[in-house]
């Protein structure tokens, strides 16, 4: 089969490969772009962010919010393609933007499906050649060029090469890391991925009756006696961990190598320190005189994660609330604040919505996103070593880091 001969070739056909796509064809009106896609249609990860709602940004965008290993890179990023920019690039295609009250970024329509179909829209009116079910087998540069060989028997020679492939995550959406062996191929370093923004699992057989339980509280990552990170809002129970926007973004500093020892603390008051909570509890006393310990902390906690705090208390359900002593008060007071839970780590890639890792963004431009170690090689999106916070700040990377990458292979 004869060799096919185009100006880029991007591989991923993701919110990142496909953003990069259309940049780059701006860029250069004649250029020939094409897009390799593994899956049988473009954005079908997409689809599924947000929960289909497709948060696709966030105004509150800070390098505080994401994990990395080049501040450079992450401060161009924001400089150059802002929220603002990334909503008005979205504009162009179309799609109007909503935020929420917590700067939450959807689509008007809060349908992923519409700025699914705002690429594609784009895409084809730019006469972008996409190559679907198709793998890349190898690639390799040859004097100024590159060339890909494919899945289905092509051969693409082409001036440059982008790597949108995306990292692990969501693995039910194609994502297998295929692109680290890529652009290892070419001389890049990995930082080993591991699933983030997903559940924390734990053996405390206590979880097995707090399924489907929902709870406003405080969670700390702890190691040998060392803070690792601590995240507040709804906590979700689940069978055998916990899940929820603040369990999703602890899981990203949970240790990369060495998982042993970790603990998690749960605080279901974190309104109150310990003291003032004991106050509260020393006056709720009075209120509840003439009743059985056992009904002290209705109305306080939901009834499923009654009967576990009862039980670690240890304080006979029969005795009158009158009798308890200030330091058994003081003791449940503790309990509320500091439920220590054994962490087993994470659940895996199925269920993860980023990667934390990737190819190493030390070497690659922090301006271009062009490699430092091949020229004319460029890479965008979760397969870079970032990954950032629960709220658009994914896609947001994603979006904006195709967008340089692919105006500067443009050039």
């Amino acid at each position: 089969m004869e060799t096919i001969e185009r100006d880029l070739v991007i591989v991923g056909g993701g919110a990142s490969g496909m953003a990069a796509a259309i940049a780059a064809k701006k860029t250069a009106l004649g250029s020939r772009v094409a897009i390799v896609e593994k899956n049988q249609m473009l954005g079908r990860k997409l689809l599924a962010s947000g929960n289909g709602k497709c948060n696709f940004s966030n105004c509150d965008c800070g390098i505080a919010q994401y994990n990395h290993s080049s501040r450079a890179l992450i401060e161009t990023m924001l400089h150059k393609m802002p929220p603002e920019e990334t909503m008005l690039f979205l504009e162009t295609l179309g799609v109007f933007s909503r935020q929420d009250s917590e700067g939450r970024v959807y689509p008007y329509t809060e349908q992923a499906s519409s700025v699914k179909e705002a690429f594609e829209a784009q895409i084809r009116s730019h006469g972008i050649d996409c190559y679907f079910e198709t793998t890349v087998l190898s690639a390799e540069k040859k004097e100024a060029s590159f060339l890909l060989r494919l899945s289905q028997g092509e051969t693409i020679k082409a001036k440059h090469l982008l790597l949108a492939t995306g990292g692990k995550a969501g693995s039910i959406y194609g994502s297998d890391g295929s692109g680290y062996l890529l652009a290892k191929s070419f001389g890049h370093s990995l930082v080993p991925p591991h699933p983030a923004l997903v559940q924390i699992k734990t053996s405390d057989q206590a979880f097995k009756n707090l399924k489907g339980v929902r709870a406003k509280g405080c969670v700390t990552l702890i190691q040998r006696g060392r803070v690792l990170a601590s995240e507040t809002g709804e906590i979700q129970f689940i069978e055998n961990g916990l899940s929820g926007i603040c369990i999703f973004d602890l899981s990203r500093y949970l240790p990369k190598e060495n998982k042993s020892d970790i603990v998690l603390i749960i605080d279901l008051f974190p309104a109150y320190s310990e003291t003032e909570l004991c106050e509260k509890l020393t006056k709720r006393k009075e209120y509840f005189e003439g009743r059985k310990t056992e009904a002290f902390l209705e109305g306080l906690l939901n009834k499923k994660l009654i009967s576990i705090y009862l039980e670690k208390w240890g304080v006979s359900l029969r005795k009158n609330v009158a009798e308890l002593s200030f330091g058994e008060i003081q003791a449940l007071a503790s309990l509320l604040k500091t439920w220590e839970v054994s962490v087993d780590g994470t659940k895996g890639w199925a269920e993860a919505q980023v990667t934390s890792g990737g190819i190493s963004v030390s070497e690659i431009n922090s301006e271009t996103l062009e490699s430092k170690i091949v020229s004319g090689l460029f890479l965008a999106g979760e397969l870079m070593d970032v990954d950032g916070s629960c709220g658009g700040r994914n896609l947001q990377w994603a979006i904006a880091s195709g967008l340089i990458a692919g105006k500067n292979a443009g050039k």
